[in-house]
């Protein structure tokens, strides 16, 4: 096997999900993926490197109806962290708000502005008439966006190109995932030094 450090990214979908693979930190494979073969990219890596990592968004809790999509998600879920359980694959659980309170602490400067102008046009108010404070949960999946093009240094492509490594929508949220992962975890953001990004 080789000697290198891979973080694996998986934004979970109810029939597709973004995967997006790290190797010694720098961007290795984006694709969108159905779901079928979500797993097979995983170990497709496994057997080829001794360091695999992989982080799985994960649903928690939340308030309003509960949608097909999301109980579909929630089921592949289970199923791929069964599966990544049986091949004794080392995973990690992120949920969405915790990549978005990263953006929000990581990039302020970048999406405070945008915040403070989705408050103001959802006309989001406190008890005493005030609008609310600006906070995490305001970001949204275009915040995660435009702060992944500028953790990645990724230019907007001219009109009817598409972006660099072939991001979509998943994928984005994949990149966010890894991003926020790495940066959270010192032992391993440690470990890709130790291999030389």
């Amino acid at each position: 096997m080789l000697n290198h450090v891979v973080l694996l990214g998986i934004d979970v979908g109810n029939v597709v999900s973004g995967v997006v693979a790290l190797l010694d930190g720098k961007i290795d494979f984006v694709k969108t993926v159905d779901n079928r073969q979500v797993f097979d990219v995983v170990r497709g890596y496994m057997g080829k490197y001794d360091s695999v990592e992989v982080v799985v968004e994960d649903i928690k809790p939340f308030a309003g109806n509960l949608s097909q999509q999301a109980i579909d998600t929630c089921k592949f879920i289970g199923q791929l962290t069964w599966r990544l359980d049986e091949i004794e694959a080392k995973y990690t659980l992120m949920n969405r708000a915790a990549v978005r309170k990263w953006v929000y602490d990581n990039f302020n400067y970048l999406v405070m502005p945008l915040v403070c102008k989705k408050i103001e046009k959802r006309n989001a108010k406190n008890n005493d008439g005030k609008h609310r404070k600006p906070s995490f949960v305001y970001v949204d999946d275009s915040m995660v966006l435009k702060a992944m093009k500028e953790c990645w240094k990724i230019e907007t492509p001219p009109p009817g190109r598409g972006y660099e490594y072939g991001l979509k929508t998943h994928t984005w949220q994949a990149l966010g995932l890894v991003s926020a992962f790495r940066q959270q975890v010192p032992s391993f953001e440690a470990l890709v030094h130790q291999n030389g990004e």
